[in-house]
């Protein structure tokens, strides 16, 4: 019989999993907090964990962690359970080395098939040898996409030049090595609206990979760039014969539709000194390997900033002299220094 120990802070939750689990014919360990578990933990061998994330002393993740220091459960699977289930909670999950979350509420369907999956496909192996496996999996994969894309020369544009246009047929997809590119969109009023912004290091141009056809949106410069071009048939000869490089590869596209979904939502509805604060601390966290952001700040046009924000120009720099008085940031003709990041992100959030 298949043992299985739950950590759970609810009595009327532990109950529920302890009667559900127990009438599927599982041995159930009931532990009502982390050091409870911990204690188990020492003297039974559970094939799964089962751990609650809502009210805990420390979150899932710590918990997690705390048990691989410990040498703790080392041969058993280890679920989450939890209310937040956005993406980058869940990625930061899995990353950590958790084998899946369930989200609450469940139902007991939902709970069974979860738990019967990972214990029939268990070939869990002891976690120290899990990691390495990533590891080297992830440098590995990480190696092999760094060595395709030095095989292509890089192309050096000028601050302000246009990429790609906006329904052009695709025939590249984009790695930007160095600089600052904007993702845009232009309504029949000749309005400007930016997407999304792409930093060093970044990928682009490839939301049609597997389908190619014309862009969607159009790409520009906004300071001078290097930037590599692969080939499209290249890329999808390179992601389809590498598993891993195919997985990051949807989880990167996935992560880029969630943000810009988030963002299309701020721009809807937050208010004017919202949409700039939330522009600012994106900036910031896309300009962080650009070595003239940390001598010169955020280097950007007040027109860029403004669609980027959602915002009218002259309502963008009001704002920012209000942003000034408040020494949240200072301002030059030219760039933009971040003096206060919890301050702005605090008024971000309000």
């Amino acid at each position: 019989m298949k043992s299985i120990l739950v950590i759970e802070y609810n009595r009327c939750q532990r109950n529920q999993l302890h009667h559900i689990l127990s009438k599927a014919n599982y041995d159930v360990v009931l532990a009502e907090s982390v050091n409870m578990g911990i204690e188990l933990l020492k003297t039974v061998s559970p094939n799964m964990v089962l751990c609650s994330n809502a009210k805990a002393e420390v979150d899932g993740i710590e918990i997690y962690q705390h048990f691989v220091r410990e040498g703790l459960g080392a041969d058993c699977s280890f679920i989450l359970l939890s209310d937040n289930v956005d993406f980058e909670f869940v990625e930061k999950t899995l990353e950590a080395g958790i084998d899946d979350i369930i989200p609450t509420p469940f139902s007991t369907s939902q709970l069974l098939s979860v738990v019967g999956n990972k214990l029939k496909n268990d070939t869990h192996q002891h976690i120290t040898q899990k990691k390495e496996v990533q590891i080297s999996e992830a440098e590995k994969e990480f190696c092999n996409f760094q060595s395709f894309v030095d095989n292509y020369k890089s192309v050096y544009y000028s601050s302000k030049q246009v990429v790609f246009r906006e329904g052009c047929s695709q025939s590249y997809v984009y790695v930007l090595k160095h600089g600052l590119v904007k993702e845009y969109a232009v309504n029949e009023d000749g309005k400007e609206f930016i997407y999304s912004l792409y930093g060093d290091g970044d990928l682009f141009g490839h939301y049609t990979l597997f389908e190619p056809d014309r862009y969607f949106c159009s790409v520009a410069t906004v300071k001078e760039c290097e930037i590599v071009l692969l080939p499209i048939q290249d890329v999808q000869d390179f992601v389809l014969s590498n598993p891993l490089a195919t997985k990051n590869l949807f989880r990167l596209m996935s992560k880029n539709i969630i943000q810009k979904k988030k963002r299309l939502l701020e721009v809807a509805y937050n208010s004017l000194s919202q949409k700039v604060a939330e522009s600012l601390v994106y900036l910031e966290d896309k300009m962080q390997k650009d070595t003239d952001f940390k001598n010169f700040g955020i280097q950007i046009s007040r027109d860029d900033l403004a669609a980027l924000s959602g915002v009218a120009t002259e309502s963008l720099i009001r704002t920012l002299k209000d942003f000034k008085d408040q020494n949240l940031i200072d301002l030059t003709r030219y760039s933009i220094k971040i003096l206060d990041q919890p301050r702005l992100k605090k008024l971000q959030a309000v």
